[in-house]
């Protein structure tokens, strides 16, 4: 039979070890699904797209340009707990656009500006406007 001592030292062994399981990584402020519209300031162009944030910050995207007679893309990156965007969009048979700046979610809308490149060549900059779903 266990001592008494060694009964109480063996269950907080156990509650400390199950408690350094349970260290759950709090979800991104940014997570869900948001659909709305981006205007970009080199033509000028617009068009639609959709958002899905995963807890992790990393998110995929479609859009499509109706500037360019509705060209779909798709994008995908991450999105920091600050909101710091950074990500790349593919057009089918064009240069990958790098995007990088700032997101603010409030009141269900996501809203960024952000800054495009086309390899080292600065292609202007795109806003976004997106509602969550």
């Amino acid at each position: 039979m266990l001592s008494p001592f060694i009964r109480t030292l063996a269950s907080v062994a156990i509650l400390a070890l199950l408690s350094s399981c349970n260290t759950a990584t709090p979800a991104n402020p940014y997570t869900g699904s948001y659909e709305g519209t981006f205007t970009a300031d080199l033509g000028p162009q617009e068009g639609t797209l959709t958002l899905n944030v995963a807890q992790d910050g990393k998110w995929t995207s479609n859009i499509s340009n109706t500037t360019l007679g509705n060209l779909k893309g798709t994008g995908s990156g991450t999105v920091a707990n600050d909101g710091t965007i950074t990500g790349t969009y593919i057009y089918p048979g064009d240069t990958n656009i790098m995007v990088s700046g700032k997101g603010v979610a409030a009141a269900n809308k996501l809203t960024a500006a952000l800054k495009a490149t086309a390899g080292t060549q600065d292609v202007g900059n795109i806003f976004i406007n997106l509602t969550k779903k």
